[in-house]
């Protein structure tokens, strides 16, 4: 009996390796984590005394942080470092299940220290979302941020983001393909 289950468990881990060499194996995707790097700014137009980003935990038990919307002054910025390639790559921000109601504006930057069709072109309004959101395509991109200055009255929404490493920004980029010497 013991012998004929490992045959059975051999036989399906053949057949798994063999299903992921076909065509598709090809267009693997690389997975890349990007943490985020929050600044609280001291500036004039900032609330005094008051601390400008807070954290917590969202509805679904998610590390998140969150902020108010501040009109058109950024009190705090919020930027995640790219891992910078030629290749195409999709980005996910999640957005927390509670504690996220703004429409957060990012600004792609790329290795020529352009923005990826203009700033504040990719926006996304958490207020009906949660979960991992699209919010963008780019290649050569360096960085990605966004600030509290998002237009929208100041403590009116709040923007919210992931913060523990299961819900940091997402890079999806195709995988590198190796060539074979010989």
């Amino acid at each position: 009996m013991r012998t004929r289950i490992m045959a059975v468990a051999v036989g399906l881990a053949l057949t798994a390796g063999a299903l992921g060499a076909g065509p598709a194996a090809a267009e693997d995707k690389v997975t890349y984590r990007l943490k985020p790097h929050v600044n609280a700014l001291k500036q004039g137009a900032c609330p005094a005394g008051d601390k400008q980003w807070f954290e917590n935990n969202d509805k679904d038990g998610a590390q998140i942080a969150w902020t108010y919307t501040n009109g058109s002054r950024p009190c705090v910025t919020v930027l995640y470092e790219a891992v910078t390639t030629s290749r195409q790559c999709d980005f996910y921000f999640y957005v927390p299940r509670g504690f996220a109601t703004a429409l957060v504006r990012f600004d792609f930057t790329t290795a020529d220290g352009t923005f990826v069709d203009g700033p504040g072109t990719y926006g996304l309004d958490e207020e009906d979302l949660e979960g991992w959101q699209h919010i963008g395509t780019g290649a050569r991109v360096t960085s990605i941020f966004f600030t509290d200055a998002n237009g929208q009255r100041y403590k009116s929404k709040m923007l919210g983001w992931g913060m523990d490493e299961n819900h940091w920004l997402k890079q999806v980029c195709p995988q590198v393909g190796r060539r074979s010497r010989g």
